[in-house]
């Protein structure tokens, strides 16, 4: 899970997150963790030290329940899956603030961004 390494390592946090169904980095070299899908929301922490992602540097709620996500290239916005009782649509939301800056209805799952972000 973490860049350069030769080996999985399974990592702890400070926090309880229930499970995670996403990760990724983020443009500032921070793991960000979708913990969910009820909680719907995405912990970013610094890189692990001794095994552990420590406590979140910060935490974007969502509304709904979402089970992906991908970050835009400027590492600014994200976009994400969220399913709901009668629908499922992708939203792309402010990062970290979680605010929702448009969406739309869709059939799709899961959802990548391109060009990606690079840290």
């Amino acid at each position: 899970m973490v860049a350069r390494q030769k080996k999985a390592e399974q990592l702890t946090t400070n926090n309880n997150l229930g499970y995670v169904t996403d990760v990724h980095v983020n443009k500032q070299n921070e793991v960000a963790l979708l913990a969910g899908p009820e909680a719907a929301n995405v912990y970013t922490y610094k890189l692990p030290v001794n095994g552990s992602l420590g406590n979140p540097v910060s935490t974007t709620a969502t509304p709904g329940a979402f089970y992906s996500f991908a970050f835009v290239s400027s590492g600014l916005d994200l976009y994400a899956t969220i399913y709901t009782l009668n629908s499922q649509s992708i939203a792309k939301f402010t990062y970290p603030g979680g605010t929702i800056d448009q969406s739309f209805n869709t059939p799709v799952g899961s959802v990548a961004v391109w060009p990606p972000v690079v840290p």
